[in-house]
C-alpha cells in the first residue's frame, strides 16, 4: 500500500466515525425542536385551509409535506443520510479510477483514487531512475535530489488536496441536520442552497485532481515506453521535459480549487424549484385557458344556432304576411 492511499484509507476510516458522531448529537439536539416546529406548522396550515385566513393552492400544501418527509428521512436518520452519501462518494471514486485508468493506458479497474495516484508516482519515479543509471556519481546524487524533491511535492500536494477535501465534506456532513433544517423556510433557504453548492465543489475536488494527474503522467507514460527504460535515457532534454511535466503538475494542484469552483459554478436548488413551480403554473393556466376556450365555444355555438332559428322564424313569418296581404288585394 503507497503512501496516499494508506493515508486517505486513515483518514476516510477516521472521518467516518467522527461524522456518525457528530451527526448524531447534532440531530439529537435538533430532533425536539423541529418537531414542535413541524407540529406547529402543520396545525397553522390546517387551520388556514379550514378558515381561508391566506388562501393557499393545495400545490403549496403537498410542497409542505413532501419537505417535512424529506427531513425527517434524512436529517435525522444517520443510515438513510449515509447511504446517500455513500453512494454520492462511490460514483466519484469510480469516475475517477476509470478516468486514471482509461488516459494512462492501464484497465479501467475501479481502484480507489489513492491506489491509482501512487501508481502514477511509481511511473515517474521509473523515469528518473532510468536517467540517473546513465550519469556519474555526482550526477546521479543531485539528479536523484531533485527527483526526489519534485516527487515529494507532488504526492504530497496531491495527499493534502484529497484530505482536505474529504475532511471539509465531512463537515459539510456534520451540519448536515442543520442545513437541511434551514431549506424549511424563506429566509434561511440560502443557507442549505450554499451548504448544497460548496458540498459538491468540495465534492469534485478529487475528480479534478485526477483528471490533472492522469493526463500529465499518461503523456510521461508515452515518453517512457518510447524511450525505454531498460534502454535508459542518455540525453539531458528527455529527463528535462518529465521534470518541466512534474512541474506543471504541481502548478496545476495549486489551482484545483479555482478550477473547482469555476467548474462547478453556483448551484442552487432554489432555483430549480422556482423552475418547477412555474412549470406547474403554466400548465396549470394552458388546462385552464383551454378549458375556458371550450365553455365560450359552446357557448357560442349555442348563441349562432339561436340566431339562425331567429332568423328562420322571421323569415318565415314576412312570407305569411305577404301572402295574407296578397289575398287580400286579390279579393277586392
Amino acid at each position: 500500500m503507497g503512501f496516499v492511499e494508506s493515508l486517505l484509507t486513515m483518514v476516510e476510516n477516521t472521518l467516518g466515525s467522527i461524522a456518525e458522531t457528530q451527526f448524531g448529537a447534532i440531530a439529537s439536539g435538533l430532533g425536539l425542536t423541529f418537531q414542535l416546529g413541524a407540529a406547529i406548522l402543520l396545525i397553522i396550515l390546517l387551520i388556514n385551509q379550514i378558515l381561508q385566513i391566506n388562501p393557499q393552492p393545495f400545490e403549496t400544501i403537498f410542497y409542505v409535506m413532501v419537505k417535512l418527509i424529506l427531513v425527517f428521512t434524512f436529517a435525522f436518520d444517520w443510515q438513510n443520510f449515509n447511504a446517500l452519501a455513500s453512494a454520492i462518494f462511490d460514483l466519484v471514486d469510480r469516475a475517477t479510477g476509470a478516468l486514471i485508468g482509461t488516459i494512462t493506458g492501464t484497465p479501467a479497474t475501479f481502484d480507489t483514487v489513492g491506489r491509482q495516484l501512487d501508481n502514477m508516482t511509481n511511473e515517474l519515479s521509473e523515469y528518473g531512475n532510468a536517467a540517473i543509471e546513465n550519469m556519474s556519481s555526482f550526477g546521479g546524487v543531485i539528479m536523484a535530489g531533485i527527483m526526489a524533491i519534485l516527487l515529494t511535492i507532488l504526492g504530497g500536494i496531491c495527499a493534502l488536496v484529497m484530505v482536505l477535501s474529504r475532511i471539509v465534506f465531512t463537515l459539510h456532513l456534520v451540519v448536515a441536520p442543520i442545513a437541511i433544517l434551514c431549506s424549511m423556510w424563506a429566509p434561511t433557504k440560502g443557507f442549505f442552497d450554499r451548504w448544497v453548492s460548496s458540498g459538491i465543489t468540495f465534492l469534485l475536488y478529487p475528480l479534478i485532481v485526477s483528471g490533472i494527474f492522469s493526463i500529465i503522467v499518461g503523456v510521461v507514460s508515452k515518453m517512457v515506453v518510447a524511450i525505454g527504460v531498460e534502454g535508459g535515457i542518455t540525453d539531458l532534454s528527455q529527463i528535462i521535459q518529465a521534470m518541466m511535466l512534474i512541474f506543471v503538475c504541481i502548478v496545476l494542484a495549486f489551482l484545483t480549487p479555482t478550477l473547482a469552483v469555476s467548474m462547478t459554478g453556483n448551484f442552487s436548488l432554489s432555483g430549480v424549484m422556482s423552475s418547477i413551480s412555474r412549470a406547474g403554473s403554466v400548465a396549470g393556466s394552458v388546462t385552464g385557458a383551454k378549458a375556458l376556450a371550450k365553455h365560450y365555444g359552446k357557448d357560442r355555438d349555442g348563441s349562432s344556432q339561436n340566431n339562425k332559428r331567429n332568423t328562420m322564424d322571421g323569415t318565415q313569418d314576412r312570407l305569411d304576411r305577404a301572402s295574407r296581404l296578397a289575398g287580400r288585394y286579390m279579393v277586392k
